[in-house]
This record gives C-alpha cells, structure tokens and sequence, in this order.
C-alpha cells in the first residue's frame, strides 16, 4: 500500500504538545495566530490549540489510474469513427509543500482521496479536451498517444505547478472499443 500524498490531524480535544514530524515528510500546525513549517523531527509546540496539522509527503511519488474516457473517438482504416477507449497512469509528487497547503485550506480539502479524486477528474477533463474535434487514425494510434501525453501534461502542468505539485510522468494507452451497435460518426449520424 502506498503512503498517501498528505495527512490532516486535528487536535479536537486538547490542547496537543508534542509533534513527531516523519523522515520525507514536512508538518504544517495551523493554529489561532498563524501557521508554523516543521521539518522532519520531534516538535514541542507551544503554539497554543492547534485548529488543523498537516503531514506533507515531500519525498516520493504518487500514483494515480485514470479510467476510460468516454467521447473520444478515432477513424478507423475503413473510414468509420469508433469510440476510444483510454486508460492511464499519473506519476506526480509535492514539489511546494507549503503552495500544496495553501491550496488544501483554501479548498477545504481534508483526505488525500479527495486531493486525487480531483487530479483524475482534472486530467480526464483535459484530456477530452485534447482529443476533441481530433480525427485520430487507428493505424497511428500509438504515435498520436505520444503526442496526446505530452500536449495533457504540458496543459496540466500549468494548473497544478502553482498548487505546489509536480508531474513526473503519464503513460497511456488506448485501443479502440469495439463497435457493438454504435453509430458510424460522432453524434450518432
């Protein structure tokens, strides 16, 4: 099982005095007058009740599937359109530690599920965005899916690199659906 990309502790019932901070990891305590940044360690607080702690795991990546994305479509060598049937891999980490929190309050984001949720969201968003309006040829389906990954991870790159996050990798893969009763061309005409 891998480690999640963050943690958020809250300190509901007392007042919490001691912080253990884990090697690869960088702790955030927000509390009634700020927000200190602690490196990795053992902490005493004296910082009063600590409204929300945040875990950052700098070191390491995370990996995100993302599902078949529905709407794409690729021209057969027969000329007919075929639905596209896309799957992928997102390689990413935390570059900003402290842009990553910002962004986690802001957003009122408290569990790593919800985090990814939202990049996978994100990246399959863009990536229909990519393919669109595209006439993809099966027979170059491979080279167009480099093209694809590369223009998907410059666009994403620009949205998450100022939340703190970086993108070390994407692969996909995609294989036309088989046909099984579905219209010819897009918009079923």
């Amino acid at each position: 099982m891998s480690e999640p990309p963050f943690l958020v502790l809250v300190d509901e019932e007392e007042e919490r005095r001691v912080l253990s901070v884990p090697p690869g990891h960088e702790g955030f305590v927000r509390h009634a007058s700020g927000r200190l940044h602690l490196g990795p360690g053992v902490h005493r607080l004296h910082c009063g009740r600590a409204l929300a702690i945040f875990l950052v795991r700098v070191e390491g990546a995370h990996r995100l599937d993302l599902k078949s994305l529905g709407g794409a479509m690729v021209r057969a060598a027969n000329g007919r359109w075929r639905p596209l049937k896309v799957l992928g891999h997102l390689a990413y980490g935390i570059a900003r530690p402290e842009q990553l929190v910002d962004f986690l309050e802001r957003e009122q984001i408290h569990e790593a599920q919800e985090l990814e949720r939202e990049l996978v969201r994100l990246s399959v968003d863009l990536l229909a965005n990519v393919f669109d309006g595209e006439a993809l040829r099966a027979d170059r389906l491979a080279e167009n899916l480099e093209v694809v990954s590369g223009e998907l991870l410059r666009r994403l790159t620009a949205i998450v690199l100022p939340l703190g996050l970086r993108l070390d990798g994407l692969d996909l893969l995609a294989a036309p659906a088989p046909l099984d009763g579905m219209a010819s061309a897009p918009g079923g005409v």
